[in-house]
This record gives C-alpha cells, sequence and structure tokens, in this order.
C-alpha cells in the first residue's frame, strides 16, 4: 500500500500526474481519521471504536440536571436510586427520554472534535494526538473545497451531476458536455491532464472523461476546450468519483488544479423525490407526564358480527350424589377426594371421556368457589 501523497494531506490537491504516493482518501468525518484505502475504511466503519465515538453523544436528564457522555452513562443514570427518587417525586415514569446537548455547562467546546472538555485539560487536548487528526482532516477538506473553485483565470461550464437516471438509459451511458473557458489573453494556459480518482487509484468507476476535439490542449478566449463526460452505470444505487483537471501557466512557470465532484443516481426519480425530507428535522422535547387522576370512562364500541341470542342457555346444577359428597365435611378430604376420583372421574383421560371429565372438574371448582 503507497504511503499517502503529503500535498494531499495538506492542501487536498496534488497536480503531479507520476506522483507514487497513494491518492485515495476515505475520510470519517465523525471520527476525523483519514484512510488509505476502502478496505481499511469499511473496517474502521465497522468497528467498535467508531460506533462508540458515533454514539458518544452529550445526554441531560431533565428531571435530575445532569450530564453525561454516552448511552451507557445514560443507561446506568436512570437505573440509580437517586434518578428513581427523583421521578416518584414528581409522580412521572423514571423512564425518561434524553435531551440531547451540544455545550456542557462548565466546560469548553471543541468545535473541531465536537466534544466537550474540561477547562483544565483544555491545552493538553489542543497538544492530544485526536484533536490533531481532526487539525489534518478540516485541512484536507477545506484543501478540496478550495480545488473546487475556478482559479487563474479558468472557469468551467456545465454540469458534473448527472442527477437520477433510468435503469435502461444508464446501461447504455449518459453524456453530458463541459466546458472549460479562460478570461486570460494570449493563450498561455494549457491543460496538462485529466483523470478522475477512482482511474488513477486503478479502481473501477462508472464515469470517464473524453476531449470533443483530441490534441487541442491550449486554452483561449475564443477556443474553449470541450470535455464530455459519461456516465455508464449496469446496477441500481448511487455512484461517486471526482474529476480533476490539471493546467499549466507558462507565464508564471506554476501548475494549478480544479476538480468537480461526479456523480449519478441510477433508479426512479418518483421514487427517489418520494423519499426526500419535505420539511427540517426538529428533535423532539420530552414533556413532563403527569399521572392520570380523574378518568372518563367512554362508550364501549359497537360489537360486529354479534349473535342474537333466541333463548337463554340452561343452568346445569351439580348432580346430587356430587354435592353430597362435596358437603359431607364429616368425611376426610382424602377420602372425599377418593369417592370422586373412583365414583364420578373416568380412568383415564381420552377424547372419549373429555367431555365428562372436565364437566366434573367445572362443577367442583364451581362449588369450591362459592
Amino acid at each position: 500500500m503507497p504511503q499517502p501523497c503529503p500535498q494531499m494531506l495538506s492542501t487536498g490537491q496534488c497536480p503531479t500526474r507520476s506522483c507514487a504516493y497513494g491518492h485515495d482518501f476515505h475520510l470519517c468525518d465523525p471520527c476525523g481519521r483519514l484512510f488509505t484505502s476502502l478496505a481499511s475504511f469499511k473496517d474502521h466503519i465497522a468497528s467498535k471504536n467508531h460506533q462508540d465515538f458515533s454514539n458518544a453523544a452529550w445526554l441531560r436528564c431533565r428531571l435530575c440536571d445532569k450530564y453525561m457522555c454516552g448511552t451507557v452513562p445514560w443507561q446506568a443514570h436512570i437505573s440509580s436510586d437517586r434518578h428513581r427518587k427523583k421521578a416518584k417525586e414528581r409522580s412521572v415514569s423514571p423512564k425518561v427520554q434524553p435531551e440531547t446537548v451540544r455545550v456542557v455547562p462548565g466546560q469548553t467546546f471543541c468545535g473541531l472534535c465536537s466534544r466537550n472538555v474540561e477547562p483544565k485539560a483544555w491545552k493538553s487536548h489542543l497538544q492530544s494526538k485526536g484533536h490533531r487528526a481532526f487539525v489534518s482532516a478540516e485541512v484536507f477538506r477545506s484543501g478540496l473545497d478550495k480545488a473546487e473553485t475556478d482559479k487563474g483565470g479558468v472557469f468551467l461550464s456545465g454540469t458534473t451531476d448527472f442527477g437520477v437516471v433510468k435503469p435502461q438509459a444508464a446501461k447504455s451511458g449518459k453524456t453530458t458536455p463541459l466546458a472549460i473557458r479562460t478570461k486570460v489573453t494570449g493563450g498561455k494556459i494549457m491543460l496538462v491532464d485529466i483523470y478522475t480518482i477512482a482511474a488513477k487509484a486503478k479502481r473501477k468507476t462508472s464515469f470517464t472523461v473524453t476531449e470533443f476535439k483530441t490534441g487541442h490542449r491550449q486554452l483561449t478566449v475564443k477556443k474553449p476546450i470541450i470535455l464530455t463526460l459519461t456516465a455508464k452505470q449496469r446496477h441500481i444505487g448511487r455512484s461517486e468519483d471526482r474529476l480533476v483537471l490539471v493546467f499549466e501557466d507558462s507565464s508564471t512557470n506554476t501548475r494549478f488544479l480544479i476538480a468537480r465532484p461526479l456523480s449519478i443516481i441510477v433508479g426512479d426519480a418518483s421514487d427517489h423525490q418520494a423519499l426526500q425530507p419535505k420539511v427540517p428535522y426538529v428533535s423532539k422535547t420530552s414533556a413532563v407526564r403527569h399521572l392520570e387522576k380523574e378518568v372518563v370512562p367512554g362508550e364501549p364500541a359497537p360489537k360486529s358480527g354479534r349473535i342474537p341470542w333466541v333463548v337463554s342457555l340452561p343452568k346445569s346444577a351439580i348432580p346430587a350424589d356430587l354435592l353430597g359428597t362435596l358437603q359431607n365435611e364429616e368425611e376426610p378430604l382424602s377420602s372425599r377426594i377418593s369417592t370422586i376420583r373412583k365414583g364420578f372421574m373416568p380412568n383415564a383421560l381420552t377424547a372419549a371421556t373429555y367431555t365428562s371429565t372436565f364437566k366434573y372438574l367445572l362443577w367442583i371448582e364451581e362449588f369450591k368457589m362459592e
């Protein structure tokens, strides 16, 4: 695996085509870490460290006015005796929902790391390895943003976002033109190189770039350079890449690059639109729940398919011999049980004796309930 390119790490761009360093970077925003291969990036996303860091949000208990970081301390807090006592005093359930907070009173918030730090540990935090990783990630991210801006008197016209394309059209390929123009007179700017990040890293990509007029690399005011971007994809889903254009200004003997993100979504446009958010998300605030003290009975719902009984079912009285055995309290209980088993209950419970067995059991249960 090649070492990461120092220019990419420091500026977010590398104009050198034959650079031997690695340029295939993957940035984990929550953790502020850069990875030089897709495999290591996926391993990190599935790791416990990433999950713990992503879930390490500060939570506030509105009952106790206490702050804690992460779901594990929160579960321990709502199970504590002090929290349960507070909930009992207010006549509410102890299982309240936490409030997500960004700034914790008495602590200093670090915007890069998105975490709160004790004031006495602030200086050591700035020198920590984790904070420096976030600083490097921010430099890399800002470098990518700068690379997408037009510079050196060169500007691009045309879109690099193919939008939502139907699967059949994506299989045959969709093209869009990209024009490169300049405001600098004299014809001293030349297009040196064209490539995509995936192609440079020798990975498969859905995007290809071709020149409308091969060999026309000299950029003038009257003669722009026209490129044809093609997106071809056989599967449904989203694909992204990055187009890099390297220019050389012979008047100043300098090179600079302009980058554009490439993206395509293969699928149905109406389905994609239906899945989009309709309004901005607003987190719910937990309300104090008061114990219901007055309950108003409502009207029962009408019963559908009700059977209109014509006559009442006849009562099934306990047989006199069984009733006499049950009422004979002078006889020991064990003797009465033996009499019932031998005189009334069948010897075995089968399909044929099921009815009579439970008939006597129900009569005995009814007698005991009186």
